[in-house]
């Protein structure tokens, strides 16, 4: 069903504070970086207009990014309508709305799709049904892979400290 292998697993927490040390003690994952209350724009959750307050932890494990997910809001999302655990994965496109009407044609509706404050688009394919979890897409763009190379390269070499690092 991708068209690019999955660059991100994502799961949904109830304290990121409390999950992050788990990931790092278990998994040997990390560091993580962590963003508090992201801001966003242009939410849309199932057609419909929303919000989403959300702070989420970005690691490394292996050859894949792991996000951790809190919802610190109670606004519909597609982050809490679903137990905690695997959320979804991610991968880039070409071309995000090229990929999200193919992936709909395919029967993976759009579930929500949103803007970070910095410009970021993204969305979620619906694949509850088929993959048991959602399936975001990145357009491609520069800020977005910069910031998955910062999160890579902090995770060669690692040796444990500082597990939690705070981005403003």
């Amino acid at each position: 069903m991708l068209q690019r292998p999955p660059v991100q697993l994502a799961y949904t927490v109830a304290d990121v504070a409390q999950a992050v040390p788990v990931w790092v003690q278990r998994f040997g994952a990390g560091p993580f970086f962590v963003l508090e209350h992201i801001a966003l724009r242009d939410v849309v959750v199932r057609g419909e207009p929303s919000s989403l307050d959300h702070t989420s932890a970005y690691g490394w494990a292996g050859d894949v990014m792991i996000e951790l997910v809190q919802q610190n809001c109670t606004t519909p999302s597609i982050f809490n309508d679903r137990p905690y655990g695997l959320h979804h994965t991610a991968c880039f496109a070409d071309d995000l709305d090229a990929e999200l009407a193919r992936l709909n044609a395919l029967g993976a509706p759009t579930a929500m799709r949103a803007v970070t404050v910095t410009g970021t688009a993204y969305a979620f394919a619906d694949t509850t049904e088929s993959l048991g979890h959602y399936v975001e897409i990145y357009g491609e763009q520069p800020a977005i892979r910069d910031f998955y190379e910062l999160v890579r390269s902090a995770s060669v070499g690692w040796q444990g400290e500082e597990p939690f690092r705070r981005l403003v």
